[in-house]
């Protein structure tokens, strides 16, 4: 099967241009698996300040209800199930504001926790809501790695309306994500919409090579292109780090190894912004992927603002409730942030509470709201 790095627009119908306003947990398995590989074998600088909000589009019809009842029930009777907090009002708002906020960016970026179906159901609703108000952005999805590209053009040309086929054309059910069912949520939206949809992910062969390598394994002709020559912020790195040693169960790394994983993950952010930024149209881009990934302190649209474009962004995240925490500033701990780093962060119920890391480290302090932080 060929695949191709580059996303086949040509089965897409063409839309009116829109002017752009400028602006003044799976994976836990996946990340370890870098781990293991690598012990077998032997972020960019934060921008400061609040970013402007663009003034809302108006809508072209009436938006899609938010999906109800929610399909997870752990803590469900947290008073913060359900609630959408506006980070920088510091003051939850209604789904009409979110959403509208949503249709004023150009950029939207959708976090997730991998195995929470809510999260997906949710992604999907605000997607509906882009094509309802008129439209037409490409999907960006962390979940296909570009090597998959051509399959997914191969796929839609056969089935232009199938989004199962995009599933069996990319070999879902190997690739270790949650199931199937949980994401074609969203690419039904992209499918029905006719919309472009790009792997955007880096793939796990070149992730392996980076953290292996670390920053000697990629060119410096490519480490200039993505912007990742720049100086790290000590924040921003030191939050990064201890990312990584969450996701890997606090177990106790060699600094290398430590090194190299810091650099795939900013690797892995920058190659999600030049997705984004390969398939930009007058409707922007959306991004769905993981909290991780979607933050704006140091994540994909971090990298896009280093690339020089300060076109509107927005991101929200879905956020599990955390157990006997009900103050939305204190979810910040489970980002290893001072503030929680999203425009809009909406509550949802757990999963689950089982501890991947149960029987693989030492018992240690957390805080609650890191049993629903970052995921990479």
């Amino acid at each position: 099967m060929e695949v191709a790095g580059d996303v086949d627009f040509s089965n897409f119908r063409p839309r009116n241009a829109r002017p752009d306003v400028p602006c003044s947990g799976a994976m836990l398995a996946r990340l370890s698996a870098l781990a293991v590989a690598l012990w077998s074998v032997g972020l960019a600088a934060a921008c400061g300040g609040q970013k402007p909000r663009l003034a809302a589009a108006s809508a072209e019809a009436a938006p899609p209800t938010r999906p109800a009842p929610f399909e997870t029930v752990l803590d469900a009777a947290n008073p913060l199930v359900g609630k959408t907090w506006d980070v920088q009002k510091r003051a939850f708002v209604d789904d009409a504001a979110l959403l509208a906020a949503a249709r004023g960016a150009h950029f939207v970026f959708l976090g997730e926790k991998h195995d929470n179906p809510d999260h997906h159901r949710l992604q999907a609703w605000v997607l509906e809501a882009l094509v309802r108000s008129g439209r037409r952005p490409a999907v960006a999805m962390e979940q296909f790695d570009v090597e998959v590209q051509g399959a997914i053009d191969g796929a839609r040309a056969a089935h232009p309306k199938d989004a199962d086929a995009i599933a069996t054309a990319t070999r879902w059910s190997a690739s270790g994500w949650p199931s199937w069912e949980q994401y074609a949520p969203i690419v039904r939206v992209v499918v029905e919409a006719e919309l472009p949809l790009v792997a955007a992910d880096l793939s796990r062969t070149r992730a392996h090579a980076l953290v292996r390598g670390g920053v000697d394994a990629m060119s410096p002709d490519e480490r200039a292109r993505l912007m990742l020559d720049r100086p790290v912020d000590p924040k921003a790195a030191a939050s990064l780090r201890a990312e990584l040693e969450d996701v890997h169960c606090g177990m106790e790394m060699p600094t290398p190894v430590l090194d190299g994983m810091a650099f795939a993950e900013r690797a892995r952010d920058a190659t999600l912004a030049d997705r984004m930024l390969g398939a930009d149209r007058p409707d922007g881009v959306a991004l769905v992927a993981g909290t991780g990934h979607t933050r704006e302190d140091r994540g994909a649209p971090e990298a896009i603002l280093a690339r020089g474009r300060k076109d509107a962004r927005l991101s929200i995240a879905f956020v599990e409730v955390a157990k006997d925490l009900t103050d939305p500033a204190a979810y910040a701990a489970g980002w290893h942030a001072e503030s929680l780093p999203f425009d809009f962060v909406l509550f949802t119920p757990r999963a689950n509470d089982e501890d991947p890391c149960a029987g693989m480290r030492a018992p240690k302090e957390t805080h609650p709201a890191e049993t629903g932080g970052a995921s990479m």
